[in-house]
């Protein structure tokens, strides 16, 4: 892809309980360690006090070889969480996610 060739997806079902992920991006110059996974933070359903922690390894060569393990709770200071993601099921306007703004 990032040679202009075609694009593949690989996916995995999470379950209802964990919402707004956020996948783990690179800064600087030196990329992560061939075969290091991907890290996913995501917020646990109910929860002010945890954030479940992910795992992504893509293996585009051999799909059957992606894994996608996780959630590893982490403990966190409570927080307030923007908005959940019930507000998207009652049509409500919610500033949390670009991808609803109209």
């Amino acid at each position: 892809m990032l040679q202009g060739g075609p694009a593949s997806a690989i996916c995995f079902q999470t379950g209802s309980d964990i919402f707004h992920f956020l996948p783990a991006d690179l800064d600087g110059a030196v990329p992560p360690p061939r075969g290091a996974p991907n890290f996913i933070v995501g917020n646990v359903s109910g929860s002010n006090h945890a954030l479940g922690l992910f795992k992504f390894h893509v293996d585009f060569a051999n799909p059957q070889n992606s894994t996608f393990t996780g959630p590893f709770s982490i403990s966190v200071a409570p927080y307030t969480v923007a908005c959940w993601p019930t507000a998207f099921r009652r049509k409500t306007p919610a500033l949390c996610s670009m991808r609803w703004a109209r």
